[in-house]
């Protein structure tokens, strides 16, 4: 679960195919939680979104849409 801007949650799911980024690849076991991260992924028909990529401590904020 991540918490948005507007201070609203969304539930992210993580599989095989989500590329996660640090400052190089990593893997899910290194996500923690309070952790920012920027999430890139589709919205799935019960409001979840299923990530396709998760960036570490993002630099630049980009405001949350849902698409």
């Amino acid at each position: 679960t991540v918490k948005l801007q507007d201070d609203s949650s969304k539930i992210v799911l993580i599989n095989a195919k989500t590329v996660i980024n640090k400052v190089q690849t990593d893997n899910k076991s290194e996500l923690k939680v309070w952790e920012n991260v920027s999430v890139f992924g589709s919205k799935n028909t019960d409001g979840n979104v299923t990530a396709q990529n998760v960036q570490f401590n993002p630099t630049q904020k980009i405001k949350g849409t849902e698409k």
